[in-house]
């Protein structure tokens, strides 16, 4: 099954939460940011996550939905999705 990795740039994030309604892998932290589920920092406030083709569909809208357009998804060949 193909593997895709989600990449987070929490610190650009404004805390409009539309991410938090597509997929349960967003989640709305105190200081009014979201939080990937699951993810690994990588850098500071860049975070990154791998998932398998059951969660794409509502992580691609989820990315699709954010104002500032900080979720990118990439396959395996490290093409953004």
């Amino acid at each position: 099954m193909p593997k895709y990795i989600i990449k987070y740039d929490r610190e650009g994030c404004i805390g409009a939460a539309s991410c938090t309604v597509f997929s349960k892998r967003f989640t709305t932290a105190k200081d009014g940011k979201a939080d990937l589920k699951g993810a690994k920092e990588t850098d500071e406030e860049l975070f990154e996550l791998e998932v398998d083709e059951k969660e794409l569909e509502e992580l691609k809208e989820s990315a699709k939905s954010c104002p500032v357009k900080v979720i990118k998804i990439y396959d395996e060949e490290g093409k953004q999705v």
